[in-house]
C-alpha cells in the first residue's frame, strides 16, 4: 500500500496544484502564468499582457498617473491577481506622499505596465512622503484614487486583438 501511495504521490501532487490554479483563475482573475499552474501552456494571458490604468483626483478632477516606482510590486500584483482588495491597496498607497504638477511629458512612460498620460493632459508626479515640494512646481492634493486592471485577448477565430477590463476599484483619499 506505501508503494502504490509513494508512486502516486506526485501525479496527485500535481493534479492538486493545477486544481489551485485554475480556481485562483477563475475566482480571482488570476494570470494562468502565475500560481504554479498549467495554464500558461494555454493562453497568452502573460502578465505583460495585463496593464493598470491609474488615476489620482484632485480638487480640479482626476488626473491619469503612472504607477511611482516605490509601487512596482504593488503593480505587479495587482496586475497578476487583479482583486479589489490589491487594487485598493495599490490606490491607498498612491494616496501617500506629495503629486505636484509637470510640464506634459510628450513620450510615453517606461513601460513599467501602466499606460502613460497624453502630452495634452496635466502630468504629475509622485514623490515620497515628507519631501519638500521643489520651487515652481504646484503640489496637487489628492482627495482619492481610482485603478483599473486590464488585459489584451487575441481572438482565437479571427486573431483580431482587444482589451477587457478585468476589474476596477475606487479610494476615498485621506
Amino acid at each position: 500500500m506505501k508503494e502504490r501511495l509513494n508512486l502516486a504521490f506526485p501525479s496527485l501532487l500535481l493534479i492538486a496544484v493545477a486544481v489551485f490554479q485554475m480556481v485562483r483563475a477563475g475566482t480571482l482573475q488570476q494570470s494562468a502564468w502565475k500560481g504554479g499552474g498549467f495554464g500558461m501552456f494555454s493562453t497568452s494571458d502573460a502578465p505583460s499582457a495585463r496593464f493598470l490604468r491609474c488615476w489620482v483626483r484632485t480638487p480640479e478632477g482626476e488626473v491619469r498617473v503612472e504607477t511611482p516606482p516605490d509601487f512596482q510590486e504593488l503593480a505587479r500584483l495587482a496586475r497578476t491577481v487583479p482583486t479589489r482588495e490589491n487594487l485598493e491597496r495599490l490606490g491607498r498607497s498612491l494616496e501617500t506622499g506629495v503629486w505636484i504638477e509637470m510640464p506634459a511629458d510628450p513620450l510615453p512612460g517606461p513601460g513599467n505596465g501602466t499606460a502613460a498620460p497624453h502630452a495634452s493632459e496635466v502630468y504629475l508626479m509622485w514623490l515620497p512622503p515628507g519631501t519638500r515640494v521643489p520651487e515652481g512646481f504646484l503640489e496637487r492634493p489628492v482627495l482619492g484614487t481610482r485603478i483599473e486592471a486590464w488585459k489584451w485577448r487575441v481572438g482565437r477565430e479571427d486573431m483580431s486583438i482587444s482589451i477587457e477590463k478585468l476589474a476596477d476599484a475606487a479610494t476615498g483619499g485621506r
